[in-house]
């Protein structure tokens, strides 16, 4: 995604209730096509999937009996049937924290010299998206009112 695009989407559907959610996006080291920004740019994606599926209360996020967060690709897997997410969203996803994916090659790196290819506007419009995305979710969920349940 062109970077004064991504820049004006971000600006558009960030708001109080999506800071809340991820923090602040900061949107000019994101358009920095650099190493440090992919550092930034991937826990931000693993962290809007999260609170995604969070909102849902039908999905399951959790080893329960472990207590520890499934990983990104595990949650898409585990809700396959609950549709949460277009599948041109999840194959994106499932690129980028594959085994051999930008994620695990940057974040787990070996003695060996590595090279990373990252398609930089690609990881801008899968954040866009999913930004838009968890905006929906809080906007319907905030739709809800639970009066009646604080009576009982």
């Amino acid at each position: 995604m062109d970077k004064k695009l991504f820049s004006a989407y971000i600006k558009e559907y960030e708001n109080s209730e999506i800071d809340n959610f991820i923090g602040k996006i900061d949107v000019d080291f994101l358009c920095e096509n650099s190493i440090e920004s992919l550092y930034y740019a991937i826990p931000l994606i693993e962290r809007i999937i999260l609170e995604i599926y969070k909102l849902i209360p039908e999905a399951d996020i959790e080893y329960y009996d472990q207590g520890t967060m499934r990983t990104p690709i595990a949650i898409i897997d585990k809700n396959e049937e609950l549709n949460i997410l277009p599948r041109p969203i999840t194959n994106l996803i499932k690129k980028i924290f594959d085994d051999n994916g930008i994620r695990n090659r940057l974040f787990h790196v070996s003695c060996d010299r590595i090279t990373i290819k990252a398609n930089f506007e690609e990881i801008r419009l899968l954040i866009a998206l999913l930004v838009g995305i968890l905006n929906t979710n809080i906007n319907v969920c905030n739709k809800y009112d639970f009066y009646e349940i604080e009576h009982i």
